[in-house]
Formats: structure tokens, sequence, C-alpha cells
């Protein structure tokens, strides 16, 4: 678990002036057998209060001033505490945690009501041009926004990971319409869908995942054939998704308790 000590989001557990905050309730299709919040799910609420703080800032895919530019994620490291169950109400507070030519950091926290930690991450993002579908420098008036202290927040997520040697195939899944979104290529948590359900079946029924941590290292479109692989090391899941031409699209490490 990371060093939390961004007393910001901690002690005043409320988003800085560029941030964002909501609350959510847990719904029935968005758990597991046991009630409790999924992963995916997790990060589908991270990815919509994200979204909520970039129109926000007049910074998203559908403002004027971003010329067809859209941001895609590159990295996340997900730590969880606790998981809510259903019907739980959870906060989750988002903001810009830092800019870099052309990387954009993102830190997200969740709270639950009595305002105790469940789970936080850090995020590395990019901007892509639309028609290119390259990056895109990150324009100067982005570069220009407030954002807290580099330790008032989150560790940045690693730039590379460890992975194990041995992966072995586990699955094909072919790309189908509702797989893709704004940006006309898949999802980012449909891949970590993908990865995250690789893993063991006992693993997933009967144990809770601390950490996960994703890279996407490519996209994929409509119809496109992904090959999921995956190997496992004592409470260590090692995940990846390749293309026809086996070449990595994404690739994850889950560790579970």
């Amino acid at each position: 678990m990371v060093s939390l000590h961004c007393y910001t989001i901690l002690e005043m557990k409320n988003a800085p002036p560029n941030g964002y905050e909501d609350w959510y309730t847990i719904r029935t299709h968005e758990i597991d057998a046991r009630q409790r919040l999924t992963v995916p799910a997790l990060l589908m609420l991270m990815q919509e209060a994200s979204m909520h703080n970039a129109r926000k800032l007049q910074i998203s895919l559908w403002d004027e001033e971003m010329s067809n530019l859209s941001w895609v994620i590159l990295r996340k490291e997900l730590n969880i505490l606790k998981m809510p169950t259903l019907g739980d109400k959870v906060k989750v507070v988002t903001y810009p945690a830092g800019f870099q030519k052309i990387f954009a950091y993102r830190d997200f926290w969740v709270f639950d009501e009595d305002g105790n930690e469940l789970a936080t991450a850090s995020s590395t993002w990019t901007l892509m041009n639309l028609t290119e579908r390259k990056i895109n420098k990150i324009p100067d008036h982005i570069m220009a926004l407030d954002t807290p202290e580099p330790d008032q927040c989150l560790p940045r997520p690693q730039v590379r990971l460890k992975m194990s040697s041995i992966l072995k195939k586990n699955y094909s899944y072919v790309i189908r319409h509702y797989d893709l979104d704004w940006n006309k290529h898949v999802n980012n948590i449909i891949l970590a869908k993908l990865m995250i359900q690789s893993t063991d079946e006992e693993v997933l029924r009967s144990r809770q995942m601390k950490k996960f941590t994703i890279h996407i290292k490519a996209e994929c479109y409509l119809d496109d054939t992904l090959i999921v692989l995956k190997s496992t090391e004592g409470d260590r899941c090692f995940h990846q998704i390749s293309d026809s031409d086996n070449k990595a699209v994404a690739m994850s490490i889950s560790e579970w308790a």
C-alpha cells in the first residue's frame, strides 16, 4: 500500500479547486455474488468522475478549445482497502495531479459516508489526435491549470511493469460494438475486465483484490480478436492482452489477499 500523505484530501476529504467530487450509490449491476462492488465497476466510477472533471475544466473532447483531441489513459495504479457493498454510498474525489509535456497525471480517492478511505488510484494520461491517432503535446492552456504540489499527491504509476516470463493463453475475445467508447476504440475498462476475469475462478470467488496496476500499450477496434494470457505466482496474477499479431495491447498485475 502506498504512503497516504495527501493531506489536502485526507484531512478535508474534498476535491481541490480544479478537482471534482460526487456521491454514488452502489447498484445491483455493479456487485458480485457477495454483494461487493466489482473492480471493473470501481474503475468505471473513477472514469465517470474524471470525465465530469474534464468537462468542468472545459478540457474534454466535446469542448471547443480541444480541436479533436481526447484524453487516453496509459497507466493506472489502483490500491483497495475495502470494497463497498450493495446500497452503500461512496464519494469519488479526483483532480489533475500535474502535467509534463505529453503526460497528464490524475489522482482518485474513494471514501465511504463516514469519511473512511476505501481506495486510491494514481494514473497517467496523454492527449490523442483522433484524426491522426497520434499523441499530441498538451496545450499551454491545460499546462497552466493549477494542480496540487507533488508531495500532496499520490505517487505516480510505475513506468514499467515487471511481468512474468511465463504467460499462457487463457481465452480469446472478439471486440463488439458496445466495447467501444467515445474515442471509437476499446475502452480501458473493457481491457481491465478481460484481464481480471482471466484470474482463477477460486480467487475471484473467495479473495479480495488489493492492488491492480494496468498499462495500456495500443488501441484496438471493432472486430479485432484479442488473446488474453495469464500467469499466477503466489498472491500475484500477471495478465496480458495481445492482438492477432501477438503484439501487446495491454498488461497488468493484480495482487490478492
